[in-house]
């Protein structure tokens, strides 16, 4: 159809009217999804921080109202990259403090405290693992 985007297809195909129903469509559901991503990261950060609620949806509303307003359309591809890299940073910080606790000892505490049917990748392709209850996966 040599379109770029669904909403161009969707006016080629069925014509102004739909495009603006599909369109306007999105709004409501985008709102909503808006409204819950914010509530579930203040839900997060009040209770790991002790902020407020309100505060935090406000202050990272308007975060996101800035960041939004003054990337334009490339924001969209840079912030999957950015959220990529804060994700395996706290991934990272998560491991290394977690390793780093007495009762686990490190990488070789905890490789030796791991059940071995957790380094046994192919259990469930063996003849007798093909019951998760008899292999003792499940209890």
């Amino acid at each position: 159809m040599r379109v770029i985007t669904s909403v161009e297809a969707i006016h080629r195909r069925y014509g102004p009217v739909n495009e603006q129903f599909y369109v306007w469509l999105q709004v409501p559901r985008d709102i909503f999804n808006g409204g819950i991503s914010l509530v579930t990261l203040a839900i997060f950060i009040s209770s790991v921080f002790g902020t407020s609620m309100e505060g935090t949806i406000l202050t990272v509303g308007v975060i996101v109202i800035i960041v939004t307003t003054l990337g334009g359309a490339g924001c969209g591809g840079r912030r999957f990259f950015v959220q990529m890299m804060v994700m395996m940073l706290a991934a990272s910080v998560a491991a290394f403090l977690a390793l780093h606790q007495p009762a686990i000892g490190g990488i070789s505490g905890f490789l030796d405290k791991l059940p071995e049917s957790h380094m046994s990748w192919t259990i469930l392709a063996r003849p007798t693992g093909g019951n998760l209850l008899d292999s003792g996966l499940l209890c």
